[in-house]
C-alpha cells in the first residue's frame, strides 16, 4: 500500500510539473503576438491623437469669427473692432500673450487679463485698466500691473520717483522698489513724491513729512507717519529717529 500511495503522489506531482511546463511553453508563444498587439494600438491612438490635433489647428470651422471685449468690474464700452486682425486666426492656436503683445505695443491702458474661447469661433477678451503709479525720471511710467512704458502726457495721478538707473525694463531695476511698492499702491495718496540714492529711499508726504527707510526695508504705517508730530522720520536704524523741525 505504502508504494502504491507514493506512486500516485509521483504522478500527480509529474503531471503537475508536465502542465506547468505545458502553461509557460504556451505564454511564450503568445507573448511577441500579444507585443505586436500592444504595439499596434499605440500606433493608432498615436495616429488618431495626431489627426484630432491636426484638424483642430487648421480647420477652416475655428477660424476666428466674432470677438467681444470687455473691461473687468466695469460697464464703460470699449473699442470693439481694435482686434479685428485676429479675425480668421485658428482659435485653438491663439493664445492670450499674443493679444497681450497687441496691447503692450500699444502703450495701451489696458492690459489683457484673460481669454475665453468659444467654439468654434467665438473669442471673448477680458482687460482690465492700467493706471500709472510711478513717473520714473520724467521717462518712463510704472503702471498698476508693473507694467512699463515711456512716459505720455495722457498718464497723471503717477507719484514721481527720482532714481540713479538710465535705463529702466523693470521695477527689479530700482533696489528697494519692489519690497513697498504694494503698500506704496495701497497708500499713495498721502505720497507727493520719493527718490531713490544708493540703498536710501525717501518719501516726501504730502503733508511736508520726509519718510528714510532702506532698500530692502517694510515700510511703516504711512498714516501713522503723516499723523505724528514729527516732520523726519528715518527708519534706516535698529532704533528709529524721529526730528522735530
Amino acid at each position: 500500500m505504502k508504494l502504491r500511495y507514493y506512486s500516485n503522489k509521483g504522478d500527480r506531482l509529474y503531471r503537475h510539473y508536465t502542465l506547468q511546463k505545458k502553461k509557460k511553453k504556451n505564454f511564450m508563444n503568445k507573448l511577441p503576438q500579444a507585443t505586436l498587439r500592444i504595439m499596434l494600438l499605440i500606433l493608432i491612438v498615436s495616429l488618431s491623437a495626431f489627426a484630432i490635433n491636426y484638424f483642430l489647428k487648421t480647420g477652416s470651422m475655428f477660424a476666428v469669427k466674432t470677438i467681444k471685449i470687455v473691461v473687468a468690474n466695469e460697464k464703460s464700452s470699449v473699442e470693439q473692432n481694435s482686434l479685428d486682425a485676429f479675425k480668421g486666426v485658428n482659435l485653438n492656436t491663439l493664445k492670450k500673450s499674443d493679444i497681450a503683445e497687441f496691447y503692450n505695443n500699444k502703450n495701451s491702458e489696458y492690459g489683457v487679463r484673460s481669454i475665453q474661447k468659444i467654439l468654434p469661433s467665438a473669442l471673448k477678451v477680458i482687460l482690465y485698466r492700467r493706471f500709472p503709479i510711478f513717473l520714473v525720471n520724467n521717462e518712463w511710467v510704472v503702471n498698476n500691473d508693473l507694467s512699463i512704458f515711456p512716459y505720455t502726457e495722457k498718464c497723471v495721478n503717477y507719484i514721481p520717483l527720482t532714481v540713479n538707473e538710465s535705463e529702466l525694463k523693470s521695477i527689479f531695476d530700482i533696489p528697494g522698489l519692489p519690497t513697498i511698492h504694494k503698500q506704496i499702491i495701497k497708500e499713495r495718496d498721502l505720497i507727493r513724491s520719493m527718490a531713490f540714492e544708493g540703498s536710501n529711499i525717501y518719501l516726501r508726504m504730502k503733508n511736508g513729512k520726509l519718510i528714510v527707510i532702506s532698500a530692502g526695508q517694510s515700510l511703516p504705517s504711512l498714516k501713522d507717519a503723516s499723523a505724528s508730530d514729527f516732520k523726519v522720520l528715518d527708519f534706516r536704524f535698529n532704533n528709529a529717529i524721529y526730528v522735530k523741525k
